[in-house]
């Protein structure tokens, strides 16, 4: 696998605790990006030239603690699909990488085109590499809408060089959560799952799982591919 990551010439984020990029403060304190973007608006956003920050926000720590929530913040998964970079795919028990811009959204489409999907389809499930974008929801409008995260100047917010999986055509929430707690990947502290769609399904055509520590989707995607087999074979 080593091998096949240089050949694709991919470098990965290794880190001694969280992987995920934060978001940093005007008092130096970094914050998970889905929860800081909760309060911070993006007037208040500027860009940051490290791969260990998304953005910085000009906004104190102590200033935002008493604060409710603006915002639900969820991963722009049209954008994000256009921009993966690489898939990793299981072929023959062999793990291969595929790189091409937009490697997911062509995949995905392709997909759904031509093998039908079910609960047992392993195939659905997609281990990407690339940048993720966010996008978010104004909890203060009676008749809310999703829009992209931008910073001060419009540039699009995204988390760099992120490896992730999409649970592509996985719709209803309680069909999911049991898929997940099947595969016994549910609730790991080394993942985050973007669940803020429940409140609405913004966004119905899959689910979104990223790492905070890496590996952990590599070994999320082992379970999940794993499990269905057994399903299968019952």
């Amino acid at each position: 696998m080593v091998e096949r990551l240089r050949a694709a010439d991919l470098q990965l984020n290794f880190g001694l605790r969280s992987t995920l990029p934060q978001i940093t403060l005007r008092d130096g304190v970094g914050k998970d990006p889905f929860y800081l973007l909760r309060y911070v608006d993006d007037d208040n956003l500027r860009g940051a030239d490290s791969p260990f920050e998304v953005a910085r926000a000009r906004a104190w720590f102590t200033g935002l603690i008493f604060q409710s929530a603006r915002f639900d913040i969820m991963v722009d998964l049209d954008q994000t699909l256009k921009a993966s970079q690489h898939l990793f795919i299981r072929q023959g028990g062999e793990p291969k990488i595929v790189s091409r811009p937009g490697i997911g959204f062509h995949h995905l489409s392709n997909l759904m085109q031509k093998i039908p999907w079910c609960e047992d389809q392993h195939l659905y499930f997609l281990l990407l590499q690339g940048d993720v974008y966010l996008k978010r929801i104004d909890l203060g409008l009676e008749m809310p809408s999703t829009e992209s995260i931008v910073d001060a100047e419009g540039n699009p917010l995204f988390i760099p060089n992120q490896t992730y999986l999409v649970l592509g055509g996985w719709r209803d929430v309680e069909k999911t959560r049991r898929l997940l707690d099947g595969a016994n990947v549910a609730d790991w502290e080394e993942l985050y799952y973007d669940w803020d769609w429940l409140k609405e399904d913004w966004d119905p055509n899959a689910r979104v799982v990223l790492e905070k520590t890496t590996g952990a989707c590599f070994a999320a995607y082992r379970e999940l591919v794993d499990y269905v087999g057994r399903q299968i074979q019952e």
